[in-house]
């Protein structure tokens, strides 16, 4: 499963995020194996970040039969030259979804193994089946790639649980 939905989101609440991520750099960890930083904003949530947040757990709920839950939920900034190797997903992930914040960046497209490239668009969420297709996200040439990424699991006891049924 890939879903693409356009102006899942306003440009103004892209801004609003991107300018979040900046305003607690001091908050932000960074990864060494994609040379990127993120922000777990899942303690220190607002009212824009939780209503983004309700949006995604009803979409996804809306493409799964199956009990799951919000496991992790970050921005991402992706500098010049970070990128991500083609790669699989934990086997408990159902599926990913990432909103992409900005394109203003040469690059940072995300790859699918069956040749299906997905170039970023401001405010366009991309939901898909993490644990069975390979993906990868190409190389920033140029620019800073912003992303609000969620991952979703089978329920394996957690306390934030959602049921379609």
């Amino acid at each position: 499963m890939i879903v693409i939905e356009e102006n899942f989101i306003t440009d103004i609440q892209c801004d609003q995020l991107i300018s979040f991520f900046n305003e607690n750099r001091d908050k932000i960890s960074h990864y060494s194996v994609n040379s990127t930083n993120t922000l777990k904003v899942k303690l220190i949530e607002t009212s824009l970040i939780s209503s983004i947040k309700d949006n995604i757990i009803s979409h996804c709920l809306s493409l799964t039969n199956s009990k799951v839950y919000l496991d992790n939920y970050e921005i991402v900034e992706w500098p010049k030259d970070s990128y991500h190797p083609p790669h699989y997903d934990l086997p408990t992930d159902i599926f990913s979804s990432l909103i992409y914040l900005n394109e203003n960046f040469v690059g940072g497209e995300t790859y699918f193994s069956d040749s299906k490239i997905i170039k970023p668009k401001k405010g366009t969420c991309l939901t898909f089946s993490n644990s069975k297709y390979r993906h990868s996200v190409n190389k920033i040439n140029i620019g800073t790639r912003y992303t609000f990424s969620f991952w979703f699991s089978r329920i394996n006891n957690h306390m934030e649980v959602w049921s379609s049924g």
